[in-house]
Order: C-alpha cells, then sequence, then structure tokens
C-alpha cells in the first residue's frame, strides 16, 4: 500500500496487519493536542475496534467507531525512502509487535512539538541509509543512522508565510527558510521548551538518538528510557545541526516551496546549546552500548543496569567512572577509550568540594600539600583542608597555612605541635640564625626555630 497520511486535530491512526510503502512519511501529527499513531500486528479472525475523536460543545471524547475483522496474520512493515513518522503537533506513537521500520532517513522527526514514542520489544528498526547518513556516520564515528531525530520546525521559521482572505490556512508560495552557513551555534532565546519522550523495550535498537532543537525555534527537552530487557546500541546526544541532502558537500542555506523535500534533512555532530537536554535513564535490565560521541545533560544508570563505553568525562573534561546505582550530569560519553593520562590534582566536585585526585578517582587516603592555579593548598585525605591553619610539613619544607593555603606573603613567627619557627614568605627558613622582633619582643632564632629553653623545633 502507497500511503502518506495526516494525523491532525487528535486523530486515531492505526497501522495494522499491512506493509505501507511510502515516499515521504508514513504520517504527519499536526496540531491537536492527543494525535495517537498506533502500528502493530493482526491475527487471523480478530476484530478490531478503532476509535475517533469527537468535538460537542467544545469538548474532545473518544468513542468507538468500526469494527473490522483481520483476514489473516500479519505483522506491519513500513518502507519510506524518507522518514517514518513525522511529528510537529502533539502525538503518541506506539510502535508494537515485531513491526519494521525501514526507512532511507529518520525512522521519528520530532519537530518543535511534544511527543512521546513507545517501541515494543520485538520491533525492528532499519533507519538512516541515506548519503547524509553515510556522510554523518564518518563524521561522527558511529556504527549506524539516525533513529529518531529532533530539530526545529521549519515552517514556523520561514520568513513570508501568508493568510489570504478566502484561505483555510497559511501559504507558503512565498515562503523561505533560511540558515547561516555552517553549523549552528546560537541558540534560540524562548523561554518556551518541548517535552518529547522516547520509551524503550526494543530488545536490539541500533542506530542514534539525537536532539538538534533549540537554534530558530524552542528548544526540546528530550527523555530517552531504556527499560529492563531493552538494548540500545548508538549515540543519544544533543547536536547542532545543518540542512543538507548530499551528505554535507551542499547546505540548504535557503529552502522556498519548490525546494520543499529538502525539508527535515540534515546533518549532526555532538553539542550542547544550552538548551537542548538529553536526559537518559538506564533502568535495572536495560542495556547501552555507547556509539561515537554523546553530550547528555543527565544520566541515570540503576542498579542491575548496563552500560558500555569507552570513556567519560564531566563538564570540567575530567574522566569518571560510570556506575550502576548512580547519576551524572553534564557529561560526554565516548566508544573510545580516553588516551590523555588520567587526572591527578586538585579538582572542584559538583557540590563544590575540593578533592585531590589520583588518576580519576578521589586519592581518600593523601594528605599533604597541592598546587593548582589558585595556590597551594593543604589536602586531608583527599579534600582541601579549608579550616587547617599554621604550620604544616611537606617534602618541600614546612609552609604557613592559613585557611588551608599557603601564604607566601607571610613573614614572623608561627607555631606547631613541636614549637615555634621563624617564617619567611610563608616557609620556615631552617637557614636562619639570630634575633627576630616580633610584636615587640625579642626572640633568639637558631636554625629556624625559636630557643624556648630545651623546646626543640
Amino acid at each position: 500500500m502507497q500511503v502518506d497520511t495526516y494525523a491532525i486535530g487528535n486523530a486515531q491512526e492505526y497501522f495494522l496487519g499491512s506493509t505501507f510503502d511510502v515516499p515521504t512519511y508514513l504520517t504527519i501529527a499536526a496540531n491537536g493536542d492527543n494525535n495517537t499513531i498506533t502500528m502493530g500486528a493482526t491475527t487471523k479472525g480478530q476484530e478490531i475496534t478503532t476509535q475517533k475523536a469527537v468535538w460537542k460543545d467544545n469538548t474532545q471524547s473518544i468513542i468507538d467507531y468500526n469494527k473490522v475483522t483481520a483476514s489473516e496474520t500479519r505483522e506491519t512493515v513500513i518502507n519510506s525512502e524518507n522518514f517514518g513518522v513525522d511529528i510537529w503537533g502533539q502525538a503518541t506513537v506506539n510502535v508494537n509487535d515485531a513491526t519494521t521500520m525501514n526507512t532511507k532517513s529518520a525512522a521519528f522527526l520530532i519537530k518543535s512539538a511534544d511527543s512521546t514514542v513507545n517501541l515494543d520489544a520485538d520491533v525492528t528498526v532499519n533507519a538512516a541509509t541515506d548519503v547524509n547518513a553515510q556522510a554523518e556516520k564518518e563524521l561522527n564515528g558511529t556504527e549506524n543512522g539516525v533513529v529518531y531525530q529532533i530539530i526545529d520546525n521549519e515552517d514556523a521559521a520561514a520568513k513570508g508565510i501568508s493568510f489570504p482572505e478566502g484561505y483555510a490556512g497559511p501559504v507558503f508560495s512565498d515562503a523561505e527558510y533560511s540558515e547561516a552557513e555552517g553549523w549552528m551555534s546560537e541558540a534560540n532565546k524562548s523561554e518556551r521548551t518541548n517535552t518529547s519522550v522516547l520509551n524503550i523495550a526494543d530488545k536490539d535498537l541500533q542506530g542514534n538518538i539525537y536532539n538538534g532543537s533549540g537554534y530558530y525555534g524552542a528548544a526540546n527537552k528530550l527523555t530517552v528510557n531504556i527499560e529492563d530487557g531493552a538494548s540500545v546500541t548508538g549515540a543519544i546526544s544533543a547536536t547542532t545541526i545543518k540542512h543538507t541532502t548530499d551528505g554535507g558537500k551542499t547546505q540548504n542555506t535557503s529552502i522556498k516551496e519548490a525546494d520543499y523535500n529538502q525539508i527535515g534533512h540534515v546533518m549532526n555532530t555532538p553539542y550542547y546549546n544550552g538548551g537542548n537536554d538529553v536526559v537518559v535513564n538506564v533502568e535495572k535490565g536495560g542495556t547501552w552500548v555507547a556509539d561515537g560521541t554523546s553530550i547528555i545533560t543527565k544520566l541515570t544508570i540503576a542498579d542491575g543496569a548496563t552500560v558500555t563505553y569507552g570513556s567519560a568525562k564531566d563538564a570540567n573534561g575530567k574522566a569518571i567512572k560510570l556506575e550502576a546505582g548512580k547519576t551524572y550530569e553534564n557529561i560526554t560519553v565516548s566508544d573510545q577509550p580516553d588516551e590523555t593520562p588520567a587526572y591527578t590534582g586538585l579538582a572542584q566536585a559538583e557540590d563544590g568540594t575540593w578533592y585531590y585526585y589520583l588518576e580519576g578517582e578521589i586519592a581518600y587516603g593523601i594528605s599533604g600539600l597541592a598546587q593548582n592555579e589558585y595556590g597551594w593548598w593543604y589536602v586531608s585525605d583527599g579534600q582541601v583542608d579549608f579550616n587547617c591553619n599554621g604550620l604544616v610539613n611537606s617534602a618541600y619544607g614546612w609552609w604557613y597555612v592559613v585557611k588551608g593555603q599557603i601564604d607566601f606573603a607571610y613573614t614572623g613567627l608561627a607555631q606547631n605541635a613541636y614549637g615555634w619557627g621563624y617564617v619567611e614568605n610563608g616557609q620556615v627558613d631552617f637557614a636562619y640564625t639570630g634575633t627576630v622582633t616580633w610584636y615587640g619582643t625579642d626572640y633568639n632564632v637558631k636554625s629556624g626555630q625559636v630557643m624556648f629553653g630545651s623546646i626543640r623545633f
């Protein structure tokens, strides 16, 4: 069956037990706040009840519409020369049973809309095999194409749309969508956001999930839930985009009505613009195998979940280890091992605490002095001790510390458990022998130590 359909105004659409060969989309969800699209199998003799939305007195209700009997047992197959489902009005999409989606571009294209997509356990998605997908895989180092793509709605961003008298809707004959040359980087300032949710029960979903929104429209906040028994292999990332239909050789910076087939066709590369959030929840029994690079706003790995990856870094570029039972914010995950040595030195954790790290891990067993760009600090059991005041020993000598930091401007006397010493420019001067006047009193100093009878420093 060859068909392109629209789900408009809270439509209820069913694609059951059939093969659909489509040139552009299986369906486009536009307008409304309760469009529902369902794909699934039929069993011979099965009685299927379809529904429709009815409006009365400005109130909507969903009622049974018709009953049909399936003539055979059959799975649904979607073959598209472009996309699977395009959502630019609210919609819930249920892909059930062993439905197969074969699309040359992204299977799901979301444009500035609230949406929920549910993928059943036995679904097969073979997405993104076109020239853009091939170039993008090489660019980003991924094995597969895009399963799920979020971008801004080009129609909403186009200039020159008219609303002539006598027309039921907008006219695009003089409209033009345009974008600057190169990858987008400037985020849209709109405070409005859309929410997209992708629930994955699929046992073997292979492909990338990209959020390239928030540049010329309101950003979408994407949540990806990898459920018990599900497995996802691919990148899950915030991205920047550019429109192209030839693998990036030519950027489509201007799209008019005659070039409308260029709409929706983009390439991605990982980038966070401050609004295109990506939240990933790997639930107990779920598996994510990272591919390429993923920029993630929040990653939660439940106890019993599995994340396979090469390396991960926090927002400061510090290498981190991903573990079950933990949540991480503002991280980058890669399928490649980190070739740079694991970080050793002082760094501030997300809770504001300063720690000393040894090869990427907090060195709880280390105490002493450590340096960063702000100075030298006293570390106690791996944590900077801002309550430390007085003389501290190190491999480089004894130093005068105030509120955890060496005070290189201090010259005078200072005390510790061993006695009093003479400090010059923050360091005990063991080479000094003589008299030191301190607060109006003369003290006899020998080899840096104040001589009080038999007390030795």
